[in-house]
């Protein structure tokens, strides 16, 4: 088995629906990478001027930014011998949903973004770290329309064999040096 880190930085999004009726959307990220979870801070949400005199109160309406400029890390453990059905099985991805924050009701979904990160582990596994530069995915909502862009980048670096540490049997013990 080999293990990694595996970092995302969570910069912006822009273009996001607003699902509010009045006001402004205040919108967080809560990432999902296998049975992990991290949720960002509510990004700094901006309006267009030109935008703010006409439409500030319709529903779904204005130009959304957001930014968050964030970095959450994930444990990662992969087989080192997989078959391709092995690693159609395994599909390592990166779940983004955004959402808005209410104070008084349930957080509204905005919508999500997937980020498909298999190639990269494996290549990361060979040279032992290896960086995807920030890119733009797009946000969609659950009846697939677009509900804007978020700029994410990733970085996957393997741990490093015989660090202190040797697994025996499940339990860990420390190298005699």
């Amino acid at each position: 088995m080999m293990r990694g880190t595996m970092e995302v930085t969570v910069v912006g999004a822009r273009n996001l629906r607003n699902t509010e009726l009045f006001g402004r959307v205040d919108p967080y990220v809560v990432i999902h990478y296998k049975n992990q979870e991290k949720k960002s801070t509510t990004g700094r949400s901006k309006i267009s001027k030109s935008l703010l005199r006409f439409c500030v109160c319709l529903k779904g309406q204005g130009r959304r930014k957001a930014v968050w400029n964030e970095k959450f890390k994930f444990k990662v453990e992969l087989k080192k011998d997989m078959s391709k059905e092995e690693k159609r099985k395994q599909q390592h991805k990166l779940i983004l949903k955004i959402m808005d924050q209410d104070n008084f009701t349930v957080d509204d979904f905005v919508g999500q973004a997937t980020v498909y990160v298999t190639e990269l582990l494996e290549i990361g596994m060979e040279e032992g770290k290896v960086e995807m530069p920030i890119q733009k995915y797009r946000v969609v909502s659950s009846d697939k329309t677009y509900r804007g862009e978020i700029q994410v980048g990733v970085t996957f670096t393997m741990d490093r064999e015989g660090d202190e540490q040797q697994e025996l049997g499940g339990r860990k013990k420390l190298k005699a040096s």
